[in-house]
């Protein structure tokens, strides 16, 4: 049985977008947070790239607070932007 040595690979395509965060949609966050005891924090933490949606707008990315880098619709990397 002949294996045979070329492998193939699936390259999907990367998308990276900034993020910058916003004071008032940080405010509201938190006070839903407030109000449902918490329940966006349990969800965010398990789906971060849903907390980077819910506080910040998408901006270029030399005013980035955060950057996040998509494979196709899977959100694979979130991390803060550095300058």
């Amino acid at each position: 049985m002949h294996r045979n040595s070329c492998q193939s690979h699936v390259f999907l395509p990367q998308e990276v977008k900034g993020y910058q965060r916003k004071l008032w949609k940080t405010c509201l966050c938190h006070f839903v947070c407030l109000l449902t005891l918490g329940l966006p924090l349990v969800l965010f933490h398990w789906k971060p790239h849903l907390e980077i949606y819910a506080k910040c707008t998408p901006c270029p990315l030399h005013q980035a607070d955060w950057v996040l880098i998509r494979a196709g619709r899977v959100p694979i990397s979130i991390s803060p932007a550095v300058a």
